[in-house]
């Protein structure tokens, strides 16, 4: 495999719901204002495994926020996750598809301040790579998620979110 590791920026669109059964409060905010940054590393041909941290603003760098951690997983069914590269003494090869799509699951971790609770919880992803170079893809990705902060306080997540992934 060529470009085993990847770091990922991306931005979007994200929309969280919650509520804080202990103290009333609930809340939701969404916007334009989603921001990811990652890092990927494939473990096999078809499947990486991640962490990274999402940043979220009910304004561009202002207003209400929801932060946190994202273990995730995506698989390629498909194409392979990176890139293949073949070598002999004389000769090297780096084979790399236009479009990946693949599916994924993460476990999230997300501090709401709207309503000042702590969820985590599990979600799923779809999404492509789209190859500007062998080094270089186009992400986008629609993920959800349901998230829990005890036995009665819940939220829900979703993100849209296009951006850059530079393999190394």
């Amino acid at each position: 495999m060529a470009f085993e590791n990847k770091v990922d920026f991306t931005a979007g669109f994200f929309s969280i719901s919650g509520r804080n059964s202990r103290t009333g409060q609930s809340a939701s905010v969404s916007g334009l204002a989603a921001y990811h940054l990652g890092y990927r590393r494939a473990v096999s041909d078809r499947f990486d495994v991640g962490l990274g941290y999402t940043l979220a603003f009910s304004s561009v760098i202002s207003g209400d926020s929801v932060f946190g951690l994202d273990v995730s997983g995506h698989y390629y069914p498909f194409t392979a996750a990176n890139a293949v590269d073949s070598r002999s003494d004389s000769v090297s090869l780096v084979i790399s598809e236009s479009f990946r799509p693949f599916v994924g699951l993460s476990f999230l971790q997300r501090n709401f301040q709207g309503i000042q609770t702590t969820y985590v919880g599990f979600g799923g992803s779809v999404g492509t790579e789209y190859s500007l170079n062998a080094g270089t893809s186009l992400i986008g990705r629609f993920k959800y998620a349901s998230l829990n902060a005890n036995s009665d306080s819940t939220a829900t997540e979703m993100v849209i979110e296009v951006g850059l992934s530079l393999g190394f």
